[in-house]
């Protein structure tokens, strides 16, 4: 396959993953329908079915694309020249200010939608989607604070799974609350999370 038809089909794809976030937010998975997704994304109905499977594939998609291009940007911030609480501080800074942008509300509620729907489903598909969705956010989170307490800027007796965990609970409440109230300032929150942890590493930044 050519570079040009590469970039075609994974631009196709991607449109498609687009549409189907915003439809699946507005409406929920269940009720949304592929000739709805089909119609926002400007294709035909088959044309989503040359890349997904099926709806349920369509919206674990959504989440798993989204879990990977985290990680990976996170990894990148890593190789950088700041010291591992910087980097620690900036991927927070960075997650929280995404908060701020246009489609934040439609994405809480993708991830809320999911979580609900796999809750309810017996598809082994979404409820594995959901989970790893899940585990590659905290295994990344985890990464990251295992390199701030290898430099001695964090006590390795915290548990950095668990408190990995925590994080991304933290995470996922702030986003709840600045889609029930836009104006909770979770700058502020996220600060003062960031205080803890340099007091607990000992610095006073």
């Amino acid at each position: 396959m050519s570079k040009v038809t590469l970039e075609h089909t994974e631009a196709r794809r991607r449109g498609i993953l687009e549409s189907a976030a915003r439809v699946f937010s507005r409406k929920g998975i269940q009720a949304a329908t592929m000739a709805e997704i089909a119609g926002d994304a400007g294709v035909s109905a088959g044309a989503i079915y040359r890349y997904f499977p099926g709806k349920e594939a369509l919206a674990a998609a959504c989440l798993s694309d989204n879990a990977e291009e985290m990680l990976d940007d996170w990894r990148r911030k890593a190789e950088g020249p700041d010291d591992a609480l910087s980097v620690f501080n900036e991927i927070a800074r960075q997650s929280f200010a995404e908060m701020d942008a246009a489609d934040a509300p439609d994405l809480t509620r993708l991830m809320l939608e999911n979580t609900l729907t796999a809750s309810r489903s017996d598809d082994p598909l979404l409820r594995a989607a959901i989970q790893s969705h899940h585990e590659i956010i905290v295994g990344g989170l985890e990464e990251a604070l295992r390199r701030v307490q290898d430099a001695g800027l964090l006590p390795a007796v915290i548990p950095s799974y668990d408190l990995a965990s925590a994080l991304l609970a933290f995470y996922m409440g702030a986003r709840m609350a600045r889609l029930l109230t836009p104006e909770t300032d979770t700058a502020a929150q996220l600060e003062a999370v960031r205080m803890l942890m340099e007091l607990s590493s000992g610095r006073t930044a």
